[in-house]
């Protein structure tokens, strides 16, 4: 696991697999954009997530996630997200 330390406030999860262009387009976008991120390789995944991600259509690599923040956070983003649809 790697931890790329940015000046921007954002962070994100990606987990990579070797060999990876898309990977590789990623990891360029965030450090372009000065965004903090977390790398991990998918071997250090335990399988298990593995399968739920891609049980939800995304199949190719790097998987993205951004951290929202504490449970206030998440109640705000949840609320947020609903009230807009």
């Amino acid at each position: 696991m790697l931890l790329h330390q940015n000046m921007g406030k954002d962070l994100y999860l990606l987990i990579t697999k070797d060999n990876c262009l898309a990977c590789e387009k990623a990891r360029d976008i965030l450090d372009t954009e000065d965004i903090s991120y977390i790398e991990m390789d998918q071997n250090e995944v335990i399988s298990e997530f593995i399968d739920i991600i891609k049980g939800k259509g995304v199949l190719t690599y790097p998987f993205c996630f951004k951290l929202v923040g504490d449970g206030d956070a998440l109640n705000k983003q949840v609320l947020h997200t609903h009230l807009i649809k």
